[in-house]
């Protein structure tokens, strides 16, 4: 936590400790949910007994019935637009947007 702190104390628009404290939940929160959600993922490959390959095919047929509906615009342009980087890019990407808005400086209070 003290490296994280100190790490966080040092980005640039940050006024105060409570805004450093702050910043810190966010950068944690970000990293939490990046492992949660690969360990979602290794979890149901693993529990299906196929390789990531293998599930990722037997995935695709219902991804493409959703995409056929028309009600996943948006799904159906990360499958067909995305560069689909490895997840080390994805996770430091994310983590680049996460400590850009901390950089901008802390929100103003109503």
């Amino acid at each position: 936590m003290e490296a994280l702190l100190t790490a966080v104390a040092r980005t640039p628009g940050l006024d105060g400790i409570d805004a450093i404290f702050q910043a810190t939940n966010v950068v944690g929160t970000y990293v939490l949910g990046a492992i949660r959600m690969e360990a979602a993922e290794v979890t149901a490959v693993t529990e299906s007994g196929l390789t990531k390959a293998e599930w990722q095919d037997a995935n695709w047929p219902y991804l493409q019935r959703m995409i056929a509906t028309g009600r996943f615009p948006m799904l159906a342009k990360v499958v067909s637009d995305m560069d689909h980087p490895a997840p080390e890019a994805v996770f430091s990407r994310g983590l680049e947007y996460v400590l850009h808005g901390i950089a901008q400086g802390s929100p103003t209070r109503p």
